[in-house]
């Protein structure tokens, strides 16, 4: 699933150096164009890389992005 690829390279790159993965999930997540699945992990990766505060527009894709049946294949992940 792609939102898990996303996910594991925040992760990678919080554990070793976030660099250009901050700019890259930043770009993901508020595109409105792009599958939910990715908008979602990018959100998540986000929140994992920066410590500043968690923009509304960003709660907004969660809320709005996660359904029955993205949760599914999301609850598996930490």
């Amino acid at each position: 699933m792609r939102a898990g690829l996303v996910l594991a390279i925040a992760q990678l790159a919080h554990e070793h150096d976030p660099g250009d993965t901050v700019a890259w999930v930043r770009a993901l997540w508020p595109d409105p164009t792009g599958p939910a699945e990715v908008r979602v992990g990018a959100a998540l990766g986000r929140l994992c890389l920066v410590d500043d505060p968690v923009p509304d527009a960003l709660r907004a894709v969660i809320e709005e992005s996660v359904t029955p049946e993205l949760h599914r294949p999301l609850s598996p992940s930490p």
